[in-house]
């Protein structure tokens, strides 16, 4: 899918969500090209490269990254990251690793929270995620960036269709919305 394909589905994406759009295009300083949908509340960012960045080998940044600012006490986390062997090892010594007593989630995601309510809230969700997702590779984390909490899901690919970004942004939200409501 070129350039122009990609940009057409989303800006068509960006239509049905009322979102703004900013795009800035690759420079001698920066190889990646950058498209920013942006709504009140949320902010999906489509970055793809056309050449390595210098220092990174022969790789080409591709990534999406969709955040979501969330209504929360400050004291609720969630961090979501597939089941594999490294990030079985990074999070070895981790506290609050959560199981939803689903074993097919289970197997495939780490659950990592402070509280139990959400991890078993949002198993629901994921186990309709777990049907339709094609990213095995992403993390959704709670974070807070100058002291807004927000949700962001990282998927380490390009989201090319208005479906695909639509899906996952609902997908998104529907997980914002149990996480605000556990003040």
């Amino acid at each position: 899918m070129d350039d122009d394909t990609m940009q057409k589905e989303w800006e068509k994406f960006a239509k049905t969500i009322s979102g703004t759009i900013n795009r800035s295009k690759e420079s001698y300083a920066n190889a990646d090209n950058k498209y920013k949908i942006t709504t009140k509340k949320n902010e999906i960012e489509l970055i793809w490269g056309n050449r390595p960045q210098k220092g990174r080998g022969p790789y080409v940044l591709l990534e999406t990254i969709i955040r979501y600012q969330i209504n929360m006490s400050g004291t609720t986390t969630l961090s979501v990251s597939p089941n594999d062997f490294l990030t079985k090892l990074l999070t070895l010594f981790k506290k609050n690793k959560r199981k939803t007593g689903v074993s097919e989630l289970d197997d495939s995601y780490i659950f990592i929270s402070n509280n139990d309510t959400v991890v078993f809230e949002i198993t629901e969700i994921f186990k309709d995620f777990q049907k339709n997702n094609r990213y095995k590779n992403f993390s959704i984390e709670t974070e807070i960036i100058t002291k807004i909490p927000t949700l962001t899901i990282y998927i380490p690919e390009v989201i090319t269709t208005e479906a695909t970004l639509n899906y996952y942004y609902n997908f998104g939200l529907r997980i914002t919305k149990i996480i605000s409501a556990d003040i």
